[in-house]
C-alpha cells in the first residue's frame, strides 16, 4: 500500500492500492505577493494553520504549496502496522504528492491540537509544533484510514510572504474496516 502524507507536515493523510512512484520535479508555484511582514506573531501563525486545513479539506494542493518557502524541505515519517517508510521531498514534489493523493480520496477530515507557537525573540522566526489527526476513506477501499501526526515546522518570512521552510512529521497510520455502501 502506498502512503501519501502532506503534513502541514501534515494537511492529509492519503493512501491508495498502487504501487510507489517517484515525484518528478517541478517549477514551485509562486506565492502571492503580500507585504512583507515586518515581524511574525502568535496570531499570524494561528491563522495559517487554520487556512492550510481549509485548502487541504478543499483539496487544494497549489494552495498548500504557496505557504511553503521555495527552498522549504518537508520530511515525512509514516508508520504503518507493515513498517515505516520515509519521505523527503521539496515544495514542487509535495505539491505533486498531494496532488497524487487527492485525487484517489473520498472523504477527509482533519483536527488540529495541542498547538504550540514559539516565536523567536526577533520575531523573525517560529516553531511550530501540533498534533494532527486525520480520517480519509477511498473508493473501493473496505478501511477508513486515520493518521495521528507529531509535527513541527519552522515558519519565516520570505519573499514578502510568512511561509514555512522546514517541516518534520511523524505519524501513524491505523485503518477500521468501513461498513458496505447501501446497495
Amino acid at each position: 500500500m502506498r502512503h501519501w502524507v502532506s503534513c502541514l507536515g501534515a494537511c492529509c493523510v492519503l493512501a491508495s492500492l498502487t504501487t510507489p512512484t517517484v515525484p518528478s520535479a517541478a517549477q514551485p508555484a509562486a506565492a502571492p505577493a503580500q507585504p512583507q511582514p515586518a515581524t511574525l506573531s502568535d496570531r499570524q501563525i494561528r491563522q495559517i494553520l487554520t487556512d492550510l486545513l481549509a485548502a487541504a479539506q478543499k483539496r487544494d494542493s497549489a494552495l498548500i504549496a504557496t505557504y511553503l518557502a521555495p527552498t522549504a524541505q518537508v520530511t515525512m515519517i509514516v508508520s504503518t502496522s507493515t513498517g515505516e517508510q520515509r519521505l523527503s521531498l521539496n515544495r514542487a514534489e509535495y505539491e505533486q504528492y498531494l496532488q497524487q493523493g487527492f485525487a484517489v480520496i473520498q472523504d477527509y477530515t482533519s483536527t488540529l491540537s495541542d498547538v504550540n507557537i514559539l516565536v523567536a525573540p526577533d520575531q523573525k522566526s517560529a516553531i511550530v509544533t501540533y498534533k494532527l489527526t486525520e480520517t480519509t476513506t477511498i473508493a473501493n477501499y473496505p478501511y477508513a484510514i486515520t493518521a495521528v501526526t507529531q509535527a513541527r515546522a519552522r515558519f519565516e518570512p520570505i519573499n514578502q510572504k510568512i511561509v514555512a521552510t522546514q517541516i518534520d512529521s511523524r505519524s501513524t497510520l491505523t485503518r477500521t474496516a468501513t461498513p458496505p455502501a447501501p446497495k
